[in-house]
């Protein structure tokens, strides 16, 4: 079980923030196995609307009239690890209100 993915999304089920961002977090395909702990409490999170899975990403910017190059806030939290996905978890199908996800970034920053 990844604790600090844990955390986040139960902070996230807490305080009913409408972001979560679980970039840097080193989640696995088989952290989101159907029944299991973390695939259970994000189908409770409903109400998020942007959710982040990488790590870097770029983003288009107004201001700049280019694309900037993001980092996921966890960045420095316990050795950076890295989200590897081949597959977007069933869990995140329950996310009605989900309009945002950022699950596609460059690797090697």
């Amino acid at each position: 079980m990844n604790a600090l993915a844990l955390a986040l999304v139960n902070k996230c089920v807490e305080t009913q923030d409408p972001n979560l961002d679980l970039g840097f977090c080193g989640l696995r395909d088989e952290d989101f196995n159907e029944g299991g702990e973390l695939d259970l409490i994000v189908r409770n999170c409903t109400h998020i609307k942007y959710l982040i899975l990488s790590n870097f990403w770029n983003e288009w910017d107004e201001n700049l009239n280019d694309y900037k190059q993001r980092k996921s806030y966890n960045y420095n939290n316990a050795a950076h690890k890295v989200n590897t996905f081949s597959i977007i978890p069933v869990c995140f199908l329950k996310l009605s209100n989900l309009t945002s996800l950022i699950c596609a970034g460059h690797f090697y920053n």
